[in-house]
């Protein structure tokens, strides 16, 4: 119960307390008025009890009602006292049973909570131990594989130095690929470069005699002549993309002039007939074709045979553009040569485009193609020798 309700339980005690003596008071006062009037109207005896008597009665009314007021008020307070502990039971078990269901609320939560830190202690021990057995089983796993290592090592007996002399090995070998197979001399001199590069950082070892044989192949492979057979072959490709835009010749046949007039106003009269017989004779002359019986006479392509002029002299570029590729100086000369004997002789030359073809060809003539590469191989078997000698010491170093 709170505060103010017990200070209206006090001031409704109070009050009770109150009319309880205000009644009585009241019940004991009227007796003695009524004693205490009796003697001095002792004369008139008749009219004295009849006052008594009725004043006697109002107060009693008038203390029954006063009994009756309190007495509903003290059941009016003593009602709502027991109505207000009422709701307060009420209340108070309500409170109790929530609390209960809180503490047991609370009590399951603790166990669960209890229980979650068991399992989750529970699960640290299971990752512990799995944790413990990776780590012995990667343990034993890096321990097999050096160990494997350390016997593959010891089987093979490779060194630092014999990686660098096997890839030394490798670049040489390449290098005398690409001169036999390809002759592409920069190519062979920027391996044998290579590979002397790495000798030469490699610690701990001795080739004077393998980079002298290097550096005798590097000079060989300098010695070669350095024609651009790409660019050649290129500039031939070039030509042979304008072999279709060539425009042949047009040949016609044309009458010779006709001799010059000449004045004979001033010449005698056999001068004159000299003249004019002359004149007839050179007519005649002109109405009849001589021809020498020596010299061959080649007839005028038709129209329609401009495309097998043009695609034979795509053939002589095309040989010309083989024998480059083979090393063969001859074939490339005289492939060069027939087609510039073919421009001159089926296409017009007064235009640029055949200048240009023309000169072109005959610059390219005079390329020299031809090439005698060198052996280069004594590095490689130099390097071969040095590598036997290494193993061979390694296989006396073994217990």
């Amino acid at each position: 119960m709170s505060d103010s309700e017990d200070k209206k339980d006090v001031e409704l005690n109070e009050a009770f307390a109150r009319l309880e003596r205000q009644v009585v008071e009241n019940n004991e006062t009227t007796p003695s008025a009524a004693s205490s009037a009796s003697p001095k109207k002792a004369p008139d005896v008749r009219q004295a009890p009849a006052s008594t008597g009725k004043s006697g009665g109002v107060s009693g009314v008038l203390g029954v009602l006063l009994a009756l007021v309190a007495l509903s008020v003290a059941s009016f307070g003593a009602y709502t006292a027991w109505q207000l502990k009422q709701e307060e039971q009420a209340s108070q078990s309500s409170y109790a049973s929530q609390i209960e269901s809180l503490s047991s609320d609370m009590t399951r939560l603790q166990n669960q909570l209890k229980a979650s830190d068991q399992r989750s202690g529970e699960v640290q021990t299971e990752l512990a131990q799995i944790a413990s057995a990776t780590d012995l089983s990667v343990t034993a796993v890096e321990s097999r594989l050096a160990s494997a290592m350390a016997d593959l090592k010891q089987q093979l007996g490779t060194s630092s130095a014999d990686w660098l002399m096997a890839e030394a090995e490798y670049l040489l070998r390449l290098a005398n690929q690409r001169i036999v197979m390809e002759d592409d001399v920069a190519g062979a001199i920027a391996l044998f470069v290579s590979a002397d590069k790495i000798i030469e950082e490699a610690e701990g070892v001795v080739a004077f005699d393998l980079r002298q044989a290097i550096a005798n192949d590097i000079a060989a492979l300098q010695s070669v002549s350095n024609a651009d057979i790409q660019g050649v072959f290129v500039r031939l490709g070039a030509i042979a993309g304008q072999v279709e835009s060539l425009e042949q010749k047009h040949l016609k046949f044309e009458s010779a002039a006709p001799p010059a007039a000449t004045e004979i106003s001033d010449q005698t009269f056999a001068t004159q007939a000299l003249a004019l017989l002359e004149v007839a004779f050179q007519r005649i002359t002109n109405m009849v074709d001589y021809r020498s019986g020596g010299e061959i006479v080649r007839p005028i392509l038709p129209p329609q045979e401009e495309y097998f002029l043009k695609q034979n002299l795509l053939l002589k570029v095309q040989l010309a553009q083989l024998g480059l590729l083979k090393g063969n100086q001859a074939i490339f000369e005289q492939s060069l040569n027939d087609a510039i004997t073919w421009v001159d002789q089926y296409f017009d030359a007064d235009l640029p485009l055949t200048k240009n073809v023309r000169a072109t060809l005959s610059t390219l003539s005079q390329t020299g193609i031809e090439r005698q590469l060198p052996d280069v191989s004594g590095s490689l078997r130099e390097i071969r020798k040095l590598m036997a000698r290494f193993h061979a010491a390694e296989e006396r170093s073994k217990p």
